[in-house]
């Protein structure tokens, strides 16, 4: 794979991530899917890049991220 590629992969991650996180910031839901797509492009910038750390970082974010969109969607029933 080219490295124009790679590097344009990275760039969608840290454009989509930035964008989640301002949604996030606002409260919206949506933020949650968002940063979980982000973390797709990083895994996949992880392994076009042979990158072990960016692979693990992709992997975990995306375990918090899970997390914390389950949460967030108990406590907002339960607020309801």
């Amino acid at each position: 794979m080219s490295a124009f590629i790679i590097e344009a992969v990275g760039i969608v991650a840290f454009l989509t991530n930035v964008w989640a996180n301002i949604l996030i910031a606002h409260k919206s839901e949506r933020g949650w899917w968002i940063r979980l797509v982000s973390n797709a492009f990083w895994l996949a910038f992880g392994l076009a890049a042979f990158s072990i750390a960016n692979i693990l970082n992709a992997v975990t974010f995306a375990c918090i991220n899970i997390y914390g969109l389950r949460r967030w969607q108990r406590e907002r029933k339960a607020s309801e």
